[in-house]
């Protein structure tokens, strides 16, 4: 079976090569000193069970829990700020309702770090793979993430495979409908990302999505695209948004902040496949939308 690529992510910040290396295949197979690997301004470092993937502009760090990769870091290393400042309670940033959840045990087969150009068609960056195997759910998941010399922002993308004996029964595609508190709302389908991003502190959220068929809208009283901002906060449940395909987390009246981008044919007037939502709230930002069905492994 080939491997389906599910969904990328986009995490952007506003406000000299080694050779072509490549990664340990364990973790605990891993040397005492620590893995560097660079590029230009780009540098990724595997240490302590743990991925650090910097652009020289913001620093990304994830952390190996036995059920996926964890980001445990968000900095903006220009100025010298966390985001992620509260731990996540979430052990992965990804799940499958009804195979992969935080209770999940999964192997990780190999992490590679190398140069890359996406055989000629983007820049040159590091591409860091990590193969995790879920023998229960009989899946094989690839974490990919793309890093860009000097780059704002960082690209995380997923791709899975079924293996034999995978059944798709009992596995939730999309968003479940529910009402907490009196309040109609929706339960995230599976997620394709998730930041421990701190919704209690003085913020706003700012929506944007592109309307479908452009070339049909170029009367002015049709706007082609929808920005939406919302400025309540704390936020004590979760505010979900199925619209947009993009979000700005914007604080201190916007001055400075994180920007993170579906790479999905989502529209506001028409969803597309499976592309999901986002959820701000107390825990953090979830990014749901595999653009994939269970049944299409």
């Amino acid at each position: 079976m080939k491997i389906r690529v599910l969904t990328s992510v986009f995490i952007l910040l506003f406000a000299g090569v080694y050779g072509q290396a490549e990664a340990i295949g364990r973790f605990e197979n891993q040397a005492p000193s620590d893995s560097v690997f660079e590029l230009g301004a780009a540098k990724v470092i595997l240490k302590n069970r743990q991925i650090i993937a910097s652009s020289g502009r913001i620093e990304r760090t994830w952390k190996w829990t036995g059920s996926g990769f964890q980001t445990i870091s968000l900095k903006d290393l220009r100025h010298g700020k966390q985001y992620a400042e509260s731990p996540s309670k979430l052990r992965c940033d990804w799940s499958l309702p009804g195979a992969v959840s935080d209770t999940s045990l999964a192997e990780l087969m190999s992490l590679v770090v190398r140069e890359d150009d996406d055989q000629g068609f983007s820049n040159r960056h590091l591409e860091i793979i990590s193969v995790i195997k879920y023998p229960t759910a009989k899946l094989l998941l690839q974490h990919a993430v793309w890093v860009y010399p000097e780059a704002t922002g960082i690209r995380v993308q997923l791709r899975i495979k079924a293996l034999e004996g995978f059944s798709a029964k009992g596995i939730r595609d999309e968003e479940e409908k529910a009402v907490v508190y009196g309040n109609k709302m929706e339960r995230p389908g599976p997620r394709c990302d998730f930041l421990p991003l701190n919704f209690t502190a003085e913020n706003q959220r700012r929506y944007w999505g592109y309307y479908n068929n452009p070339g049909g809208r170029h009367d002015p009283a049709r706007d082609m695209l929808q920005e939406t901002v919302v400025s309540g906060y704390p936020l004590f449940l979760s505010e979900d948004n199925n619209w947009a395909s993009g979000l700005s987390v914007e604080y201190n009246g916007g001055t400075h902040g994180v920007c993170v981008v579906k790479e999905s044919p989502k529209c506001v007037n028409q969803t597309a496949h499976l592309t999901g939502s986002f959820y701000s709230g107390p825990d953090g930002l979830q990014v749901t939308g595999w653009g994939l069905g269970a049944e299409e492994f």
